[in-house]
């Protein structure tokens, strides 16, 4: 089956097929994989954007004097 390989299709490769999308890089760990997302992408599977916009906070002008 995909996914899986060995003499007896005993292992699992996590990364077959590709679970990161938007050409997130695949790792294999010994439980599972970790995702490398390519900007603007990040989460789990790289399945979510970044946002780019700030949020600037303006302290109110004291009164003079």
């Amino acid at each position: 089956p995909n996914g899986f390989y060995g003499t007896r299709c005993e292992s699992r490769n996590y990364c077959m097929p590709n679970p990161c999308a938007n050409n997130g890089l695949c790792t294999q760990t010994t439980t599972g994989y970790i995702c490398s997302c390519s900007f603007p992408y990040t989460g789990t599977n790289c399945q979510q954007i970044i946002s780019t916009t700030t949020t600037t906070t303006v302290a109110p002008r004291a009164p003079c004097g």
